[in-house]
């Protein structure tokens, strides 16, 4: 009975200084490893800079006027909170400096043609869902999709009547697009719609663009 007992002692410590042999191994080898570094992607916020430029996609803004020509920027800054997909809320400034063609009735039978330069200028408030799905280390495939508005604030004196009192004051736009990231610089390209007509006081289109944006984002 004595030397069964031994027997299984010894067995039993044999097993244990092979388990103990094994844990000391498997953490001598994680030891090793290189330890894991937070990159961007695993913060819960990113904010940012960004500048862009609006290109028309439909220039029959109603059934007497047309855009002819439009220069168009915006700037503005960003903050987002979430993992993966981050709610983000921003500020911007926009203007539109086109050249309009428009048709106005002088009561008589004589309309008038006309066509003038004219600057709006609007503040952007975007909210938007962001995805944000890295590829590698330093690269990451940002799509978004919201809604921006975008209230009138200025409107440069011409000569074809357009006022704040006959262009929409209150504004939204859908936006809609897809982004990437390369370390700390951004590129963005998305779809716009206003969602309310351009003009105020008579039926009218709701102008779309394509819009494109270099940023810096951290």
């Amino acid at each position: 009975m004595n030397k069964k007992i031994w027997i299984l002692f010894l067995a039993l410590v044999s097993c244990y200084s092979s388990f103990a042999f094994e844990s000391d191994s498997l953490l001598l080898r994680e030891s090793a490893w290189p330890k894991y570094k937070p990159s961007a992607h695993d913060s819960w916020y990113q904010y940012g800079f960004r500048l862009g430029f609006n290109f028309p996609l439909n220039r029959d803004y109603s059934k007497e006027d047309q855009l002819t020509k439009l220069f168009s920027g915006e700037f503005g800054v960003y903050f987002r909170a979430g993992k993966y997909v981050y709610g983000e809320i921003g500020m911007g400034y926009m203007f539109h400096k086109g050249t309009y063609y428009t048709e106005m009735d002088t009561n008589s039978s004589v309309v008038y043609s006309g066509k003038n330069i004219v600057e709006t200028r609007y503040l952007q408030i975007p909210i938007k869902a962001v995805g944000y799905i890295p590829f590698k280390k330093n690269f990451a495939f940002q799509p978004s999709i919201g809604i921006i508005y975008q209230p009138l604030i200025q409107v440069a004196k011409n000569n074809i009547g357009y006022t704040r009192d006959n262009i929409t004051r209150h504004q939204f736009l859908f936006t809609g697009g897809v982004g990437f990231k390369l370390y700390f610089v951004t590129i963005d390209i998305s779809y716009r719609q206003m969602l309310r007509n351009f003009f105020s006081d008579k039926p009218s289109n709701k102008p779309k663009y394509l819009n494109l944006q270099i940023g810096f984002q951290f």
